[in-house]
């Protein structure tokens, strides 16, 4: 089972690495199903040091971390070039923890999301969905779904309605 960090490592491995902006945050990863299996999606943006203030996303691409490859990678997104704001501050020390459990559930995800198994797992994967939801923040999970809809199609399409 591949874990968060090596995922994330993985974008250096690949072509990915080198678009990527010192001083920008990077979204965490969002599970899309590519033509040679399992796609982590990412996007670059910018925030102010507070999490209240954010650029549009500046960069998306998707990695076959499993090999080590590039999926697709482009520096145009569909949304407004503005800045979007949050209506709330994040909670650190809630938000560490809440990281924490998102970061271990992260490879269970992996092996099990878009599988015919995934009913086995419904408790793992929407706590996973309410977590990533939360680590993401308001702003930066409305360009998650913005960005990545197939994902949320497919939770959509698993367990009805979307949270959030």
């Amino acid at each position: 089972m591949r874990s968060l960090r090596e995922v994330k490592t993985q974008i250096y491995q690949t072509e990915c690495g080198k678009y990527l902006k010192e001083g920008l945050c990077l979204s965490e990863p969002i599970l899309t199903l590519g033509k040679e299996g399992l796609i982590d999606n990412f996007f670059q943006y910018a925030a102010e040091e507070k999490g209240m203030y954010f650029g549009r996303p500046n960069l998306l691409f998707g990695i076959y971390s499993d090999q080590s490859r590039m999926a697709y990678l482009t520096e145009e997104t569909r949304l407004e070039d503005k800045v979007y704001s949050s209506q709330s501050e994040p909670e650190g020390k809630r938000i560490a923890a809440v990281y924490e459990r998102y970061e271990k559930a992260y490879p269970v995800v992996r092996e099990h999301i878009y599988r015919n198994d995934y009913r086995e797992y419904e408790e793992i994967l929407k706590q996973y969905y309410r977590d990533l939801q939360e680590v993401s923040g308001e702003t930066v999970w409305g360009f998650c779904k913005e960005l990545v809809p197939e994902f949320f199609r497919w939770y959509e399409d698993c367990f009805g309605e979307i949270e959030g």
